[in-house]
């Protein structure tokens, strides 16, 4: 709903507050219409943030409100440029911790933002809501999102948000053919990874993870399973508790079955569908860091004979065997006899040139601060002497001798995948 009638001037560059009321009245009051402030008005905590122009402006902008209801019952509200092409989405962050007011950055869309979210419109959902897709075709989606947005590479954390409200909106949709279903499973992940960071993200994640239990509907293709599991590792981060003991339940009978070879032979294959693409598995449960000790610990001692094979199984113990989890608890970390015993493997992989060996021993032995969870010093010692010969980067050095935070590239490295630009994780 364009509201087209009433022209506001919208301050660009600096810090703002947008005052938020809510209503129990039964007093109707029609699209537009000013509303005195009176004791049936009841104050919301205020959207405090900053909002950015494509062109980097600052000053002033008239502006007029566009509110649009969406098909997952949330209410959004842009505030559209009368000048250029710029509109912002004003988030709101009235869930969880929301109470306590904080400032984010709100950024415009692209130009041709309304033109991709068409062609996801067309392809997974119903009617589009206005504007000109760029493809109809669920197998060229992706290069037309490029094309019309650039390479996804640069696509910042409030334009993916913006993307997967559209990919969620046609979510039952996605089984309309295996490439439909294979698309919109990796646009999803790609869209919400990490699965934290971004004003309601924890929203997003919670909304996700109620497709887990439908599974994948093409299940005889491997593509397709391949993508299933990649979009839960994606957005792993953001699922709670109950979310993640969900997934593991269901992955631990056919990983048990498939990599524990002194039970294998005595376990009767899992009933129903047969899971596919195994790696990715792997790399879903090890990222599953809600997940108790105990249990990292079994599924560790299962990977950990294969970790000298090419594969994710180095990357996936040293991502188990990890002193300071990526976003879990530190309670959540296995004990450091345990990790020390997996630490010997990962040398071992190196030895043997296995891909993934050496970051694994830099986050089994790096450096937490926390004497419950840090390994003994000879064996950071000979985790270091390996950096060295290995003319590793300073900065994993650095993770094994002092108490600092991972940069970028290295949490990208450990998450398995880039991070998106703007992102507060």
């Amino acid at each position: 709903m364009e509201l087209g009638g009433r022209t506001f001037n919208l301050t660009l560059g600096r810090p703002v507050q947008f005052p938020l009321f809510t209503s129990t009245s039964d007093r109707v009051a029609a699209s537009g219409e000013i509303v005195a402030v009176g004791e049936d008005l009841h104050s919301l905590p205020p959207i405090h943030t900053v909002l950015k122009s494509s062109e980097n402006k600052t000053g002033q902008v008239p502006v007029h409100l566009r509110a649009l209801l969406t098909e997952i019952g949330t209410l959004q509200l842009w505030c559209v440029s009368e000048t250029d092409n710029d509109q912002w989405r004003l988030e709101f962050e009235l869930r969880g911790s929301a109470a306590s007011a904080r400032e984010t950055v709100v950024e415009s869309m692209p130009p041709r933002f309304s033109e991709a979210r068409t062609s996801i419109e067309r392809i997974f959902g119903g009617q589009p809501t206005h504007g000109t897709p760029v493809t109809t075709e669920v197998k060229q989606l992706w290069r037309g999102l490029e094309q019309t947005l650039g390479p996804r590479e640069q696509w910042r954390a409030p334009l993916l948000r913006e993307l997967w409200g559209a990919l969620f909106a046609g979510a039952r949709r996605r089984r309309r053919s295996p490439d439909h279903e294979r698309i919109w499973f990796q646009l999803t992940g790609y869209t919400l990874r990490p699965g934290f960071g971004y004003p309601l993200d924890e929203w997003r994640a919670e909304q996700t993870a109620k497709i887990f239990a439908s599974g994948v509907n093409a299940h005889k293709e491997k593509r397709v399973w391949t993508e299933f599991w990649i979009m839960w590792r994606r957005i792993a981060g953001g699922l709670d508790d109950a979310c993640q003991h969900e997934i593991w339940n269901y992955l631990r009978p056919h990983l048990e079955r498939r990599l524990n070879p002194s039970t294998s032979r005595n376990i009767a294959k899992p009933k129903g569908i047969q899971p596919e693409s195994l790696d990715e598995m792997v790399r879903l449960a090890v990222s599953l860091e809600h997940l108790g000790p105990d249990e990292k610990s079994q599924l560790g001692d299962w990977i950990a004979p294969y970790a000298s094979t090419p594969g994710p199984w180095a990357w996936a113990i040293g991502r188990l065997g990890a002193r300071v989890l990526m976003y879990g608890s530190a309670h959540r970390t296995v004990d450091p006899e345990k990790a020390a015993s997996w630490l010997e493997v990962l040398f071992d992989a190196h030895q043997r040139k296995v891909e993934g060996a050496l970051f694994g021993i830099v986050q089994a032995a790096r450096l937490s601060g926390d004497r419950s969870r840090d390994l003994d010093e000879s064996m950071r010692i000979r985790a270091l002497d390996i950096l060295g010969e290995a003319e590793a980067p300073e900065s994993w050095r650095h993770l094994l001798t002092n108490i600092v935070a991972m940069e970028d590239a290295d949490k990208a490295r450990a998450f398995g995948d880039t991070l998106p630009l703007g992102l507060a994780a």
